[in-house]
């Protein structure tokens, strides 16, 4: 089911065949998180890339007496603290779920693994990242 999913997902950005997204989602977890749950504190490093197959959540940022909301992540977007999770590096970023959610969970050490040779790890990554960039910005365009 994650691998038809991630497929699905990506079809857009880059053709792979299932089989690729079935080496990737066995690499990773799928777990049931209640709202509210604190996926990273401040301060702390980031230990997981998350994908939200259902629900929704936020990277936070502390200021003056509250926090912001600096990143919102729906349905079948990545929601981490992308920058900590690759540098392995606390940051002031919260992680955190705004409502009953699932995650696809891949821990760092395996997340590694996808850029092995043969696993098409770079390609999908920089894709990906590209593609959430792209539709970030055009969202915050007003015409």
């Amino acid at each position: 089911m994650i691998a038809k999913s991630l497929k699905k997902h990506f079809d857009s950005m880059v053709d792979l065949d299932l089989k690729v997204w079935e080496n990737f989602s066995n690499l990773g977890t799928t777990k049931s998180f209640a709202k509210e749950t604190i996926l990273k504190s401040a301060f702390s490093t980031e230990k997981h890339f998350n994908l939200i197959l259902e629900g929704s959540g936020g990277n936070l940022l502390w200021k003056e007496n509250n926090f912001v909301c600096t990143d919102l992540s729906l349905q079948n977007e990545p929601l981490s603290d992308y920058v900590s999770f690759m540098l392995q590096k606390p940051s002031p970023i919260e992680v955190r779920l705004f409502e009953d959610s699932q995650l696809f969970r891949i821990q760092y050490q395996n997340f590694q693994r996808i850029f092995e040779k043969g696993n098409y790890g770079e390609q999908v990554s920089r894709l990906a990242l590209e593609a959430a960039y792209m539709e970030r910005s055009n969202s915050k365009l007003i015409f």
